[in-house]
């Protein structure tokens, strides 16, 4: 099943999302951790819904989960500051696996970065001269080329050699010692992924398993180019019942699977993963994420219960110590009779020796008792 979307193929829903530009901002919800609602209302088109799933997916949806009762502490944050505000760009971050998603307000401006890499991470941004800083996030890091914290600029990953404007020199400088694998070397030199790696050397007539210094260069760039500039055709890819991969334009790799096409590559994304939302399955599908956050937050809940009991136990023997100190003479001449009628008295006879001083409970087996002071 898919868990992220490649490169190029967050270069293809990108065109799919620039119809939410001037739309408004209506609504935002969590329905579980790490599946993001973003509502618009569209002028002349109505409502559109953008649909994030961490690490990696993002779509335009029709088919969305619930509405959360309670929201979480990141929701209220894009509510607060982005509630009411106008899209003025949405597209990919160079080639990288960044969707950027820049809203106005009045009084400030702001931008989603959306990375879907990795575990995956939403940032909300807001814009002081020509940097985002970072106002919240649903991760925080720090790497050894950027960091990711509160109130700090968001920086973006090293940037890697963009495939939309590759061409056979800039590819050759980064051939390094040509000893690679010529579809590892793709996928990871140009943000391709492993699908469309492979999908370039069927273009390009290049044995997938040969050496970056075995290949043809030219070819390679051509198929590179080719495949940036294709028609979007989407297709959901089965074998068998099941879904094996979703793509924005048809691909010679899956040539022997069934291809279902849809007319937009969200429709095929929504058509997938807004499955388990028709049969009612969305608990099972945010199992790693939902069902996990429902369970810390059970474990926050019943952590806050115990801590105000514990309170009230601290306040509660904070006054006993205080009269124990305030009354230690009588209660040491107490301590003494008591050790003195226990070696005298057993059973019902020291209960009424322990009744006629004012005892108010006696625990014989855990050697305890009760007795009431009054403050004058």
């Amino acid at each position: 099943m898919k868990t992220e979307l490649a490169g190029i193929e967050l270069y293809y829903l990108a065109k799919e999302l620039a119809v939410l530009k001037g739309g408004r901002v209506d609504s935002i919800y969590m329905p579980a951790r790490g599946d993001f609602i973003f509502r618009f209302h569209i002028s002349g088109l109505g409502k559109k819904i953008l649909r994030v799933l961490l690490p990696g997916i993002a779509y335009l949806a029709v088919h969305t989960p619930a509405n959360p009762e309670s929201p979480h502490h990141l929701c209220l944050q894009l509510r607060k500051h982005l509630k009411g505000g106008r899209v003025v760009s949405v597209g990919q971050v160079n080639s990288e696996r960044i969707l950027k998603i820049e809203i106005e307000k009045k009084d400030a401006s702001y931008a989603i970065f959306i990375e879907l890499f990795s575990k995956g991470n939403l940032l909300l941004t807001k814009k002081e001269g020509d940097i985002y800083k970072i106002v919240s996030a649903t991760l925080y890091k720090s790497w050894r080329d950027r960091e990711i914290k509160r109130h700090q600029a968001y920086e973006l990953p090293p940037e890697k050699i963009s495939f939309t404007d590759i061409d056979e020199a800039k590819m050759k400088e980064v051939c390094g010692d040509g000893k690679m694998n010529v579809a590892k070397w793709l996928a990871t030199s140009f943000s391709l992924g492993g699908i469309y790696a492979k999908e370039v050397c069927i273009f390009a007539g290049v044995d997938k398993e040969s050496t970056v210094g075995d290949a043809n260069i030219k070819k390679l760039a051509v198929a590179i180019d080719k495949l940036r500039n294709m028609k979007l055709k989407p297709q959901v890819v089965k074998e068998g019942e099941d879904v094996v991969d979703i793509t924005p334009i048809p691909l010679k790799f899956y040539e022997k699977n069934e291809c279902v096409e849809k007319a937009t590559f969200s429709e095929a994304l929504d058509d997938v993963f807004g499955e388990e939302l028709r049969q009612e399955k969305y608990t099972e599908h945010v199992s790693g994420r939902g069902k996990k956050f429902s369970k810390l937050q059970d474990v926050m809940n019943s952590q806050k219960e115990k801590e105000k009991e514990l309170l009230g136990q601290i306040d509660e023997n904070t006054v006993k110590g205080e009269l124990l100190y305030s009354h230690y003479q009588d209660f040491s001449k107490l301590f003494d009779i008591v050790k003195e009628l226990t070696g005298k008295f057993k059973g019902k006879e020291l209960d009424r020796a322990f009744k006629d001083l004012g005892i108010k409970e006696v625990n014989q087996k855990d050697k305890k008792i009760t007795v009431e002071v009054k403050e004058k």
